[in-house]
């Protein structure tokens, strides 16, 4: 994966992701969000959460491989 210039200076090195979390409020984020998952694939699981507190919990679970969803 390609990180644009203004990315890099941001996350200059390499990251501790182990997952991520997306948080949108309404069905067009989540068509949104499910359209990219199938285009931009990553190397960690990706979850789509309309509760902050749902998504805060996954993120502090153990990393599990292939829980994109």
């Amino acid at each position: 994966m390609t990180h644009s210039a203004a990315a890099r200076k941001v996350f200059p090195g390499p990251s501790n992701i182990s997952r991520i979390a997306v948080l949108g409020s309404s069905p067009v984020d989540r068509a949104i969000n499910m359209f990219r998952l199938t285009l931009l694939p990553t190397q960690y699981p990706m979850r789509y959460f309309t509760s902050r507190d749902k998504a805060m919990t996954w993120l502090r679970e153990s990393s599990g491989v292939g829980d994109i969803r």
